[in-house]
């Protein structure tokens, strides 16, 4: 569906017109139909119909964001072995609504249908997505 090109020292990105998929984040970025758009270092958005500008996160940045995607058993919450971040409500926050299902680890006694199971100190931690 995409592809990245290197012409000198900017990138390009090359979409296929022809997906739908594509074609509704195209019209939701409000970028032109050209299907080739240059990559631009900056504060993440559309500069004009031809160019993205994006900001790109460090390896360290996307693991911190991936690890609140990690439910970990109610005991560790507990007894403080992790740390809960709660609304303004003083509800526990719910990760998902921000990491939408993108990658989610589940621990359980047993393992169960998975993607990888890890088994650790008499638990199994699953990675579902």
């Amino acid at each position: 569906m995409l592809q990245t090109t290197r012409q000198g020292k900017a990138a390009t990105l090359v979409v296929d017109n022809d997906n739908p998929e594509v074609s509704r984040l195209r019209n939701k970025m409000k970028l032109n139909k050209a299907g080739r758009y240059s990559l631009l270092p900056g504060f993440g958005g559309v500069t004009d119909g031809n160019s993205i500008s994006v900001n790109p996160r460090s390896l360290l940045d996307v693991m911190y964001y991936l690890s609140h995607s990690v439910n970990v058993p109610d005991g560790n919450k507990q007894n403080g072995k992790v740390t809960v971040t709660y609304d303004a409500g003083g509800r526990e926050f719910d990760w998902s609504v921000l990491t939408h299902e993108l990658f989610q680890v589940k621990s359980s006694k047993r393992p169960e249908p998975s993607r990888v199971a890890v088994g650790t100190n008499y638990r199994w931690e699953l990675v579902l997505h």
